[in-house]
């Protein structure tokens, strides 16, 4: 991730007009004035947005299965977990088995604020400028 953020770093440096040498720190600038997220805060972002899309059946197919709200599931629809918006994170027993898209998206979707999912923006309103 470290050489992606050097690389995006490099980009926000051109875009502004400043060469490498000049001493800017580039960090607000990517936030400030360009509105880009850091690295990792951009995967956050695009696996929160794909695993809402799973729950809207606005993603890809093959991800339908992946995010179950808790509320759909039988014999759980009372829990405070349903009401919560949560999704069912499967469980796993490898280390492996925890990075896969299965677990890490429902894992990050549960991490959103609570208004978040239980009425996720529009894929408009995540891409306008205000």
């Amino acid at each position: 991730m470290r050489r992606l953020q050097m690389v995006m770093n490099g980009a926000g440096r051109m875009v502004i007009g400043c060469s490498k040498y000049e001493h800017i720190t580039v960090t607000p600038v990517l936030r400030d004035i360009l509105h880009w997220l850091p690295v990792p805060q951009q995967i956050q972002f695009k696996i929160a947005f794909l695993a809402s899309n799973c729950i809207r059946d606005a993603g890809p197919a093959y991800f339908q299965h992946v995010c179950i709200p808790t509320a759909n599931l039988s014999g759980q629809a009372g829990l405070r977990s349903a009401e919560r918006g949560d999704v069912v994170v499967p469980r796993t027993a490898t280390e492996l088995g925890k990075r896969s898209f299965g677990v890490v998206a429902p894992v990050t979707r549960n991490s959103l604020s609570e208004h978040l999912r239980l009425s996720p923006p529009s894929p408009k309103d995540c891409f306008s400028v205000h």
